[in-house]
C-alpha cells in the first residue's frame, strides 16, 4: 500500500469530498484505508492505495484539474445566452480533452521510477497529444461566440496543449540522451 495525502484550502473542500466518495468503495474493497479530515483552514484526505487504484487516483485528480476549476471559474464569469446548465455541459465538454490528455500521459508514465519515465514511449504521447490538440482546435474552434470567456478557455486550452506537446518533445529528447549515455 502506498500512502499518499491530499490537501486542499477549506473553501474548495468539495473536491478532496468528491476524490473520497469516488475512491473510498473501491479502497476498502481492496483493504485499503482513506481518512477525510476537516481542519480550520484545510481539508485533508490520507489514503492508503493499492499500486490498482493509484491509476484511477490520477483519473479523479485529472477531473478535477481539468473540470473542476476551470468550470469554478466559468460558472462565475460566465455572461452569454446560454442557459446555466448549456453553460456547464459546454465547459464540461470542452475540458474533456483536456482531461483526456492528461490521463493520457499520467496512464503512459510511473512518475515515481525514473527510470520507467525515461523509458516511455514520449514521441507517442507527443504524436496522441498533437492529435488531440488539433481535434480540439477544429470542434471548438466557434466556441467564442458564446463570450469572452469561452474564447479565453479555447485559447488556455489550446495553449496548454502547445506546452504540453513542448514539454513531451523535450522529455522524449533528455530520454534519448540518457539512453545513448547509458
Amino acid at each position: 500500500m502506498e500512502e499518499i495525502v491530499i490537501t486542499e484550502r477549506k473553501e474548495k473542500s468539495s473536491y478532496v469530498t468528491y476524490i473520497y466518495n469516488a475512491l473510498m468503495n473501491d479502497i476498502v474493497r481492496v483493504g485499503g484505508k482513506g481518512e477525510l479530515c476537516f481542519g480550520e483552514e484545510r481539508t485533508a484526505l490520507r489514503l492508503n492505495l493499492s499500486p490498482a487504484l493509484l491509476k484511477r487516483l490520477k483519473g479523479v485528480l485529472a477531473e478535477i484539474l481539468g473540470i473542476g476549476y476551470k468550470y469554478e471559474f466559468l460558472s462565475k464569469n460566465l455572461r452569454v445566452a446560454l442557459s446555466k446548465r448549456e453553460k456547464k455541459l459546454l465547459a464540461a465538454e470542452m475540458e474533456s480533452s483536456v482531461v483526456q490528455s492528461l490521463n493520457m500521459v499520467m496512464d503512459a508514465v510511473n512518475v515515481s521510477d525514473i527510470s520507467a519515465m525515461l523509458n516511455a514511449d514520449f514521441g507517442a504521447l507527443k504524436t496522441e497529444a498533437e492529435s488531440l490538440r488539433n481535434d480540439f482546435a477544429e470542434n471548438y474552434r466557434g466556441a467564442g461566440q458564446y463570450g469572452e470567456q469561452f474564447a479565453a478557455l479555447y485559447e488556455d486550452s489550446l495553449k496548454y496543449f502547445d506546452r504540453l506537446i513542448l514539454a513531451l518533445g523535450n522529455v522524449e529528447e533528455t530520454a534519448r540522451q540518457y539512453s545513448e549515455a547509458a
